[in-house]
């Protein structure tokens, strides 16, 4: 008689120690000459952020990755200067925990137009 047959299964649940929050929302709209996203983060008992960063990519050419800087609990990311107005920008978050992985933020990237006015 198998596990199975006898009712026995196993399910491995991966769920995340952390759970990524945004006080101030996400934008639809950023300006060109750039802006600051603000990043929260819940940690489940027992772990502590090591890095966090955010990847973005311009519609027009150019993206990178930067660092967020630690500010009253949350973290704060400069999206830089876009090359082109109007233009998009994609952008996500990732969070290195102290278990040595790095989460990535399960709702994946955030889309934002790009514009003045």
């Amino acid at each position: 008689c198998s596990d199975f047959q006898r009712g026995l299964i196993v399910v491995k649940l991966d769920l995340a120690p952390v759970g990524f929050t945004y006080p101030e929302g996400l934008p639809e709209t950023v300006p060109s000459s750039g802006t600051d996203l603000v990043l929260g983060v819940d940690l489940e008992a027992g772990f502590s952020v090591t890095s966090t960063s955010m990847a973005y990519s311009f519609a027009s050419g150019g993206g990178g990755t930067v660092a967020g800087t630690p500010s009253g609990g949350n973290f704060v990311f400069s999206l830089p200067a876009s090359p082109d107005c109007p233009d998009e920008v994609s952008y996500s978050f990732s969070v290195g925990l102290s278990d040595g992985n790095t989460y990535d933020d399960p709702a994946g990237s955030s889309l934002a137009a790009v514009a003045d006015g």
